[in-house]
């Protein structure tokens, strides 16, 4: 960049007034201007995983699809069975190039028969729109907006608020989600989240975020930041888009088979995807623990026999368990649980044991 040129605007969430008064050390992600943390990453992971956490994830985009082909449009896109869902349930799925590899994966909201919301990474929202369009078919259209969204998760969730909420929230099956009306305002509240524990999110227009946020830590809710979002979905195994995810990984891969639906009408990258499941993978992705609190970092390299097999993509010390974890991507053949490896952290080898995934499991759940 050279003197004369101006750093790239950063967008911000409607709530970035309330993350400054509350000290919120703020950071870049996607494009967007986030609160990474605020008393701090063990703390926040702490009330997530015992009481309950409340983030801001209103930089994640909704696709808006809509039209008389809407339905068969999607279950064409998506590698998951949208079609059989009811109107209030959600589901997860890749959304995949002809290759097999990941564009991005999603959640598919069914608002009527033929009305749905993807909720889509930022940093591929785009991409998505862009890919969707290209392959539609028949009466549809595809539109971006962008909204509140608060996701509140712990074992805690959902006794946190009191009245309606709380009263709503309990009713809500997993993946399950209804439009509702809280003072005075329609949000979509959904039992859905990224942290591996109970809880569920809200959709809200931008003028009643600060209000909703502030009541809802008011109530007792902790505002975490990024930082612990990132280390919840890693010691609960969840992809990230841009790590696990790529458009040159497939989600056999990595452990999404069972969001592949092989025996549902063709789909884009089915034929990619139903080869992969027929011959093998050549690579699949394991999880590592290591004894001490050597923290493996995305890159870093995975040696089995002093030979290198794979890369880490997400790695971090866990707050919960009190130990480095990865996910990494080795080649075949693949390690069984309890073999043990070695991860190269810095300018030495690590031990480190292939562990069954995920790396923690909630009871709320």
């Amino acid at each position: 960049m050279s003197m004369d040129e101006q750093p790239p605007t950063l967008s911000r969430t409607p709530l970035h007034d309330c993350h400054l008064r509350l000290g919120a050390k703020m950071g870049e992600f996607a494009g967007w201007e986030l609160p990474l943390s605020y008393a701090g990453i063990l703390s926040e992971v702490g009330a997530v995983r015992t009481e309950v956490g409340v983030f801001d994830v209103s930089h994640l985009a909704q696709v808006l699809v809509s039209g008389r082909d809407a339905t068969a449009n999607l279950d064409h896109l998506l590698t998951n069975r949208v079609a059989d869902l009811k109107t209030g349930r959600s589901a997860y799925s890749p959304l995949c190039n002809e290759n097999g590899g990941v564009v991005d994966d999603l959640l598919a909201y069914r608002f009527g028969e033929q009305e749905w919301r993807c909720l889509v990474n930022a940093s591929r929202a785009e991409t998505d729109l862009g890919w969707m369009k290209r392959h539609a078919h028949g009466e549809v259209s595809f539109a971006l907006q962008w909204e509140a969204a608060i996701a509140v998760q712990g074992p805690l969730a959902r006794t946190l608020a009191s009245g309606a909420l709380a009263d709503l929230a309990a009713l809500l099956p997993r993946n399950g989600f209804m439009q509702v009306e809280l003072e005075g305002v329609e949000v979509v509240l959904a039992c859905t989240g990224y942290t591996g524990e109970d809880g569920f999110e809200i959709l809200a227009p931008a003028a009643a975020a600060a209000g909703l946020w502030t009541a809802l830590t008011d109530a007792g809710g902790v505002p975490c930041g990024l930082a612990a979002r990132d280390v919840c979905r890693l010691e609960a195994a969840l992809p990230l888009y841009g790590h696990e995810l790529t458009e040159d990984r497939s989600p056999m891969e990595c452990g999404l088979a069972w969001a592949v639906k092989l025996n549902k009408a063709d789909f884009v990258g089915k034929a990619a995807l139903q080869h992969l499941a027929e011959s093998g993978n050549r690579r699949r992705l394991v999880g590592l623990a290591t004894p001490d609190r050597a923290v493996p970092r995305a890159g870093y390299e995975v040696v089995r026999n002093g030979a290198v097999v794979g890369k880490v993509t997400s790695g971090t010390f866990s707050p919960t368990l009190g130990k480095g974890i990865a996910l990494a991507y080795v080649e075949h053949p693949a390690p069984a649980v309890g073999e043990q490896m070695e991860i190269r952290i810095r300018q030495g080898l690590h031990a480190a044991t292939v562990v069954p995934l995920p790396f923690y499991r909630s009871e709320s759940m």
